[in-house]
């Protein structure tokens, strides 16, 4: 069981990795601990304890994580424990995942997710630097939101092959 919080505004991770999750036959549950499920994903507040916490945006006060703290590196006001293993994304030269080659077209979205650093993931693998393209079809999903999704994946094991399908039958968003 593990155990994760994403601090984002509109839910778009959580429901993106819950719609994933579901799709590879895990079980996951919302805020209760059980051990009859894969995943559980904790509502973001300062006094809760979790495996892994995203923070997407850092206006949401997130959960302390145990093991890994995932950061927005374009959120230049983003907390982090110490703590933690830290992972950052976004546009940010400095972040440990980056986009690249991005092709930004009328029906879709492509760019290269590039791990610049390695990590270890939840489970113990060891992601190594590599490039990873992914594909956003239509216009609903940010690039930003789509790394989010990227390292989450990276960090829960997730094959570098199934990554794309955390974009199945969504929209990109050229915001």
């Amino acid at each position: 069981m593990v155990t994760l919080s994403i601090a984002e505004k509109d839910n778009t991770i959580a429901t993106q990795l819950q719609h994933f999750l579901h799709n590879q036959g895990k079980s996951f549950c919302n805020d209760t601990l059980s051990n009859n499920h894969d995943y559980i994903l904790i509502t973001p507040a300062p006094h809760k304890k979790c495996d892994v916490v995203l923070v997407h945006n850092s206006s949401i006060a997130p959960c302390y994580a145990d093991y890994m703290t995932i950061l927005n590196a374009d959120d230049t006001s983003a907390l982090y424990n110490n703590k933690s293993l830290v992972v950052t994304y976004g546009f940010n030269s400095l972040a440990t995942v980056t986009a690249s080659s991005v092709i930004l077209g009328p029906e879709q979205c492509n760019f290269l997710c590039c791990v610049q650093r390695a990590f270890v993931s939840l489970k113990g693998t060891f992601i190594e630097p590599q490039e990873i393209p992914i594909t956003l079809s239509t216009q609903n999903i940010d690039i930003g939101t789509a790394m989010a999704c990227v390292v989450l994946g990276l960090v829960l094991s997730i094959p570098t092959t199934k990554l794309n399908d955390f974009f199945k039958d969504i929209k990109y968003n050229t915001k």
